[in-house]
């Protein structure tokens, strides 16, 4: 739960549903070298672990998140002291910090806890969603096999009022968002996280749109529009299906881009998220092919709209039930 102590509900919540939790203090970007600054970081850090405490949810104590200063002294010392407490307080929990990792895999600041987490933005803030992050992590791997190395931020933003058909990386700061890259990058992501299991965790950032007042992006100025979710909690995007398809064991049968309702251009694909093993389709009461899918993406390339509503189905057969779900898109 970034970046500070949160209310108890959170955390009761968290232990009623089996909510595995990394609870962290407001430790961000900088520290003032000055006892009265180290005294109140300690301080919280001492008061989120006794306050906390029996919380069953709670598996990580964080000390900090991406600190700009990675082999400072006054830093180091910090975290090296918060380190130490919370093996004093609680060796039983883990300790962890986020690090800044674009171009910090070796700062000091990340190896004082027993795990490390790296903020890896991949294909959104700098370079490419398909196969840095798992050459990223199979390096550093492979350079020190013994450390605890997790994803603890990831993600992209997305306006689910802006589409596009696979779209190129939008500008992180521009106007132009569209959802469906979202879900692209989501795909890739979890794709390589999930093919390497000595990543120990990684954390989505984030659940929900939040407020971020000196944000103007994505077509909606004081929004961080990464959640899967948007800012009013109405609408889940179409990322939040790719992992309700490869994370529940809930029956889940998606179609994708379906905010996407008035078209331009009669050639487009049907892309779905199941879990299902396999996915029948309709186009205006036209069967398409029955697919299989060993990835939970069901696509349909180069389906040919015709002017005015279309109407899409899809069926499938999960743990002998039958489920549909269906759109419309208007040509013209």
């Amino acid at each position: 739960m970034a970046h500070y102590q949160h209310d108890q509900k959170d955390y009761e919540l968290a232990d009623e549903r089996g909510v595995i939790v990394w609870a962290e203090i407001p430790l961000v970007n900088s520290v003032t070298d000055s006892a009265a600054f180290t005294t109140s970081t300690q301080n919280q850090l001492r008061e989120l672990i006794k306050q906390n405490y029996n919380h069953p949810s709670i598996v990580f104590w964080g000390i900090g998140n991406e600190l700009t200063d990675y082999n400072g002294t006054a830093t180091n010392t910090l975290l090296a002291s918060l380190a130490d407490i919370i093996e004093a307080e609680d060796p039983d929990r883990l300790s962890t910090y986020a690090v800044r990792s674009e171009d910090a895999d070796d700062a000091q600041s990340g190896l004082h806890t027993r795990t490390t987490g790296f903020n890896k933005y991949l294909g959104w803030y700098y370079g490419s969603k398909d196969g840095e992050l798992g050459a990223w992590a199979d390096n550093l791997h492979r350079n020190a096999p013994s450390r605890r190395i997790g994803i603890s931020e990831y993600g992209a933003g997305a306006n689910t009022a802006q589409h596009a058909l696979d779209p190129a990386k939008p500008e992180p700061g521009g106007s132009w968002h569209p959802e469906e890259y979202q879900s692209l990058f989501h795909e890739a992501y979890w794709k390589q996280i999930a093919a390497r299991p000595y990543i120990w965790g990684a954390f989505v950032w984030a659940m929900f749109d939040f407020a971020s007042d000196g944000r103007n992006e994505g077509g909606r100025p004081g929004i961080n529009d990464k959640g899967l979710v948007t800012h009013d909690r109405q609408i889940r995007k179409d990322a939040f299906y790719w992992y309700k398809a490869n994370w529940a064991s809930t029956p889940t049968l998606h179609i994708t881009s379906r905010r996407w309702t008035r078209r331009t251009d009669a050639t487009t694909e049907l892309k779905v998220y199941s879990n299902a093993d396999k996915v029948s389709a309709t186009l205006n009461g036209t069967a398409l092919t029955t697919l299989s899918s060993g990835d939970r993406i069901f696509k349909w390339p180069g389906i040919v709209l015709r002017p005015g509503e279309n109407t899409v189905e899809v069926t499938a057969t999960i743990n002998g039930s039958t489920y549909t779900d269906s759109v419309v898109w208007t040509l013209g």
